[in-house]
């Protein structure tokens, strides 16, 4: 009677601990999978980068040139003994069941081309993965560049910015520049200081490797992280459509992008608890 009474339960128990044990997939990768039959997906491993990118922090180094080849060969040597794992599903016997794969060593993710249901199933079950979603595509939106100067300009066309710091000054003794590629720069914003703190909206979770004192990625609101924000999405416009001139980079960040989103009300990253990765969130900030 008393076994018969806790059958259940014990049932319920081992369901969870198989869901707990099973890797997240997206309810997105179903719906294709529905739709088409096949999908692509972007597979994350559940060792992460984390373990990495903490040896790194904790050595020492002569340059930086050697410490950027020690991540590097970090990063690479998790990548791959973390999906060695996976190296099974990959047999020749399942060429059937998906398209093509691609490893990224940088965030210990795999691409996977035109899978089946039946390689959902069996990569979903492996203990090695943490996240499977389907492959997200972004059109470049077509905006016409304004043929009016920015609101934030003076009438002669130049960023109030640049001639505070007398650019114009410099330009004119024949330092133009011409020659030099810049591809981003910025001082950074301090997100938590009063005068600015209303004014930062949060974005979506994108990995850093910054560190806190307690061995987890470092919070940050807003428009802290600009630099590496914006490099990353100006490169994907630039991969996309090569011929893309500043001003229309410019205008496709500054009017293709989806504030309503980032604006959760009452939100603070901050409140991220540490053992949470991504721990971050970094985003398209409001203007001051």
């Amino acid at each position: 009677m008393v076994a018969t009474n806790f059958a259940p339960l014990l049932l319920v128990t081992a369901l969870l601990a198989s869901d707990v044990s099973a890797a997240r997939v997206d309810p997105g990768v179903h719906r294709t999978l529905r739709q088409q039959k096949t999908v692509n997906l972007i597979v994350t491993m559940k060792k992460g980068t984390q373990e990495s990118i903490k040896a790194v922090k904790e050595a020492s180094f002569t340059s930086r040139g050697a410490l950027i080849e020690d991540m590097v060969s970090r990063l690479q040597k998790n990548a791959e003994s973390s999906q060695s794992e996976l190296s099974g599903l990959f047999a020749k016997e399942a060429a059937g069941e998906y398209g093509s794969s691609k490893s990224f060593w940088i965030s210990n993710q795999l691409y996977v081309d035109g899978a089946t249901v039946e390689f959902l199933e069996r990569l979903a079950a492996s203990p090695s993965v943490g996240e499977i979603r389907e492959e997200n595509i972004f059109e470049v939106p077509e905006i016409q560049a304004a043929a009016a100067a920015p609101a934030n300009s003076s009438a002669s066309g130049i960023s109030w910015g640049v001639e505070m710091i007398k650019a114009p000054v410099v330009w004119a003794k024949g330092n133009t520049g011409e020659g030099v590629v810049v591809g981003n720069i910025d001082t950074g914003v301090l997100a938590i200081h009063e005068a600015r703190s209303a004014r930062l909206a949060p974005g979506v979770d994108i990995r850093s490797a910054w560190y806190s004192a307690v061995d987890v990625y470092t919070l940050s609101s807003g428009t802290s992280m600009a630099t590496p924000h914006v490099t990353g999405a100006v490169a994907l416009l630039l991969a996309a459509k090569p011929g893309l001139k500043f001003e229309a980079v410019r205008d496709i960040l500054t009017k293709s992008a989806d504030t309503e989103s980032l604006m959760p009300s009452g939100y603070s990253c901050g409140n991220t608890t540490d053992g949470v990765f991504p721990n971050n969130m970094y985003g398209y900030g409001r203007r001051v």
